[in-house]
């Protein structure tokens, strides 16, 4: 009985450091799962792939795209947006991301913020700014909810 009680007590005192170690671990997984998301769309947008960057996003009318010409709803209107802007593969030039910094939102780290700086240089000219996502993550794969971009 005493061994029960002294078991009980031990695995009592362990569990709060074995659920932060796990809780550590799930961090890590789901930053490094954003990072991976923005990587890939550095790179469709490289390729001039517009829909494989769109991939990236949370395909609901709920989406949000906010930028200097204003608030943006849904998913599809975002991806016509960004075609009208910036048309197709020769004039969507090269992209790049700097100073990523990706944090958790909630508890439960399913609500991440990425923040950062954007250029895309094409044959003619620069254009540069800095962005903040938010990120919901449904099971183990991240969606931009909403991207502010300016």
């Amino acid at each position: 009985m005493i061994r029960k009680i002294i078991f009980l007590f031990v695995l009592a005192a362990l569990l709060p450091a074995l659920k932060a170690q796990r809780g550590g671990e799930i961090l890590q997984q789901r930053k490094q799962a954003i990072q991976l998301l923005v990587e890939t769309q550095v790179a469709c947008w490289n390729e001039g792939d517009l829909k494989g960057y769109m991939e990236g996003y949370w395909k609901s009318d709920s989406m949000q795209f906010i930028s200097s010409k204003g608030i943006t709803f849904g998913y599809n209107q975002t991806l016509r947006n960004y075609e009208s802007s910036w048309g197709t593969k020769p004039s969507l030039g090269r992209l790049s991301f700097r100073n990523l910094r990706i944090r958790p939102l909630d508890e439960l780290q399913l609500l991440f913020q990425v923040t950062g700086d954007w250029m895309v240089n094409t044959e003619t000219e620069e254009d540069a700014g800095h962005f903040s996502l938010i990120v919901r993550f449904n099971g183990r794969v991240p969606k931009i909810i909403i991207d502010h971009t300016f």
